[in-house]
């Protein structure tokens, strides 16, 4: 894959992570396409559509108002982007709030089609 290839690619995925650690859902669900589906590797999906994403993600955010995300590893291939973060903020996740997750991202373009939460 080229350089610039792999930069368009990044460029939804690294916008996405910042809007999340900045609160905005609305902009955070721009990243994505109109009918974007969040899943978990296993279960129910978490969200369909930017309408459902930022509607998620507002509850989430207002109920979690200290989380945050750090990448701590990332591989690509083809139109994947496939990102380990480290989580704080959560006290649900334990006393000290902290957590890791991978997260699969399939790009469309120039926004997110799809997302595969590993927990």
């Amino acid at each position: 894959m080229s350089h610039q290839k792999s930069i368009a690619l990044l460029d939804p995925v690294i916008r996405q992570l910042e809007r999340f650690n900045a609160h905005d859902a609305e902009g955070f669900a721009s990243c994505f396409t109109s009918d974007a589906r969040f899943e978990q590797l296993t279960g129910p999906p978490v969200a369909v559509g930017r309408t459902e994403i930022v509607q998620v993600y507002t509850q989430l955010f207002a109920r979690v108002p200290n989380l945050r995300m750090e990448l701590i590893g990332r591989m690509i291939r083809d139109n994947y982007v496939v990102d380990h973060e480290l989580g704080e903020g959560d006290s649900t996740r334990g006393p000290d709030g902290r957590f890791e997750t991978i997260v699969a991202y399939r790009v469309a373009g120039d926004c997110i089609d799809r997302v595969w939460f590993i927990r």
